[in-house]
């Protein structure tokens, strides 16, 4: 596979102290919340600039993976791979870490928009970021809070650990969480990703408007 494991860990770990100091605005009112990344303090935190939505879920290198082309596991260690996405018309993938509030204030809603929408051809899938050491090990801690927090927020729809694939093929290029993407069959990229937390009937319209879009791009072909 065409890809260096130490570099991309050090890419992951840069992403993270980024993250780890990024603003995550609250709203007031019931507004839509947002998370805006700030320049990081360290200057040897450099994440590479964000590709596009082509380029993230392209097939240059067919040996690299990509959303198209990728292996995990879930938080029990369960082998996943890109075949999850054929479960669903649309997938809603969200992307959080557990210190992280405006991602933990919205995953109650989450929960219950992947039931509402479960029946639309429509799933949702976490991926979460701060599960490793400096030396590449699972934390195992840190799971275990993960998965205190899907009880209690009820988001017990799939999480997500951040391998080296999902790391080459998107998470690279997280600036700040929670980052939302969405995907059609085939791993293809709908939309544009959205950065910052949603209320529910925000994240419900715009799951509408990225199913269109999939149901438009199955027509016209």
């Amino acid at each position: 596979m065409m890809f260096n494991k130490n570099r991309l860990l050090l890419v992951m770990l840069a992403s993270l102290m980024v993250l780890s100091s990024s603003a995550c605005a609250k709203s007031g009112g019931g507004q839509e919340q947002s998370s805006e990344p700030v320049a990081s303090s360290s200057a040897s935190a450099q994440v590479e600039e964000p590709v596009s939505s082509e380029n993230m879920s392209g097939d240059a290198n067919p040996d690299e993976p990509t959303l198209k082309n990728f292996k995990t596991t879930d938080l029990d260690g369960n082998e996943v791979t890109q075949e999850i996405f054929s479960n669903a018309d649309l997938t809603m993938i969200n992307i959080w870490a557990t210190y992280c509030n405006p991602c933990l204030g919205e995953m109650p809603d989450l929960g219950v928009l992947a039931e509402e929408y479960a029946d639309q051809g429509v799933q949702i899938v976490g991926i979460l970021m701060d599960v490793y050491d400096q030396n590449w090990n699972v934390v195992q801690s840190q799971v275990d809070l993960a998965k205190e927090i899907i009880q209690e927020t009820g988001a017990d729809y799939l999480h997500l650990m951040p391998s080296t694939d999902l790391i080459y093929a998107k998470l690279r290029y997280v600036q700040a969480v929670p980052e939302t993407i969405f995907v059609d069959k085939e791993g293809n990229l709908v939309g544009e990703p959205h950065l910052g937390a949603r209320t529910k009937d925000k994240w419900s319209e715009e799951i509408q408007k990225r199913l269109e879009m999939v149901h438009s791009e199955a027509g016209a072909g």
